[in-house]
């Protein structure tokens, strides 16, 4: 699995969803959810691939700047709609 995806699907569930506070956390959710990923291989970078089969077993390169930037561009749209709690 590539992490790099996540950043359009949670932009794209916040739409769909009206930008609503329950939108917004369960993404804030989800996001923080991979905040111990961001401290393995490589401190404040995400990995290019995980394992399908074990996601938490992380693969190929250890610090892929588009998906730590996809991430960072979810997180921003949160905080543009006043959505951080």
């Amino acid at each position: 699995m590539w992490p790099f995806p996540l950043g359009a699907y949670y932009l794209a569930y916040l739409k769909v969803h009206g930008y609503s506070g329950e939108a917004a956390l369960r993404v804030r959710g989800q996001l923080e959810a991979l905040i111990p990923a961001l401290r393995e291989g490589c401190a404040g970078q995400l990995p290019e691939i995980y394992d399908g089969e074990t996601p938490t077993v992380s693969r190929g390169c250890f610090a892929q700047a588009w998906s730590v930037g996809e991430l960072l561009r979810a997180a921003e749209a949160l905080e543009n709609n006043n959505l951080l709690i």
